[in-house]
């Protein structure tokens, strides 16, 4: 698959990766493909929260924390400019996820009274319209508030949300999530349809804990 077109924010860093399917879904097939919908491309949203564009040099930070993303936005399109709608996950993800600026609670909330506003039926939910147009979805989260309570979920075909009972560690990290990930990349890669897959990572955010091998000091 190579890389199509990256979408850089301020304090999420979402990266869709597109790649052409030729081939159409049998009339039989998966449920919810059709035989004669037109070539779509695979879409990869990565979010790693709380990632500030501050820290990467691709924004001008002089240290090189994100080589890959360096290399990455050299054959993409860069936003230079965006602004999230709220300084909490679960407002910016609905957001994110709906296009509208002041959108219905799409995540859990735990820390506070937020009005669950109904989702109307016009309402565009990326996982939903990707879904009702025969595209597989997939969220692979380590973030706790993709709960019960998280409207989000009941778009996603597959979801995969992981938690660890180290209170120290509070949150996985992303080389543990990965191994679902890469499985369901080899299962798409063998299906005729489409796929979404939606990663939402808590790599950057509190408590900061370097990687071994990294000094945090340099």
């Amino acid at each position: 698959m190579k890389v199509r077109v990256a979408l850089l924010s301020c304090l999420f860093f979402p990266l869709f990766w597109g790649s052409g399917c030729s081939r159409q879904p049998d009339e039989a097939g998966e449920a919810g493909g059709t035989r004669n919908s037109p070539a779509s491309r695979n879409l990869v949203l990565v979010l790693p929260d709380t990632l500030r564009a501050a820290n990467l040099p691709i924004y001008g930070y002089p240290r090189d924390t994100a080589p890959f993303l360096q290399e990455l936005a050299g054959e993409s399109v860069v936003f230079d400019h965006h602004l999230a709608n709220y300084s909490e996950t679960p407002f910016s993800v609905s957001q994110m996820q709906s296009g509208r600026f002041m959108a219905p609670l799409l995540m859990g909330y735990d820390f506070g009274r937020a009005p669950v506003r109904a989702i109307d039926d016009d309402l565009l939910i990326l996982p939903k319209v990707l879904r009702e147009h025969g595209y597989v979805t997939g969220l692979f989260t380590t973030h706790h508030w993709f709960n019960d309570s998280a409207r989000l979920l009941d778009y996603f075909d597959e979801k995969v949300l992981l938690e660890t009972s180290d209170r120290e560690k509070i949150y996985p990290s992303f080389e543990e999530l990965l191994p679902a990930i890469s499985a369901f990349l080899e299962q798409r890669a063998r299906s005729h349809r489409p796929f979404f897959l939606y990663v939402h990572t808590m790599e950057p955010h509190f408590p900061y804990r370097a990687h071994e091998g990294f000094d945090p000091r340099r």
